[in-house]
């Protein structure tokens, strides 16, 4: 699973025409949930983290996929799943 959140967002007429990439629990989907459906659903393959802001420090170069944003990301992944004791592999 390729597992990322968005925020939609309005052009100037109100209408959700774009989004942007948002962290795991920032964005408009319950992630929780989400993981909790993916288990009781008897999903047991991998999760990877989707692309993540650009945190302070790292390079913009590869958009969404630098070290520091892919790490919060798979750290709230991981405490999310250990907080409703799914297993993890």
């Amino acid at each position: 699973v390729h597992f990322r959140d968005i925020v939609r967002m309005r052009d100037s007429q109100g209408k959700l025409n774009s989004f942007r990439e948002t962290f795991h629990d920032n964005g408009q989907t319950g992630m929780a949930h989400m993981l909790k459906v993916y288990a009781e659903c008897g999903f047991d393959g991998p999760i990877r983290p989707g692309p993540a802001p650009t945190m302070e420090g790292d390079s913009n170069q590869q958009a969404g996929y630098a070290a520091k944003g892919l790490m919060i990301s798979a750290a709230c992944i991981r405490g999310v799943l250990r907080g409703m004791n799914i297993p993890q592999e």
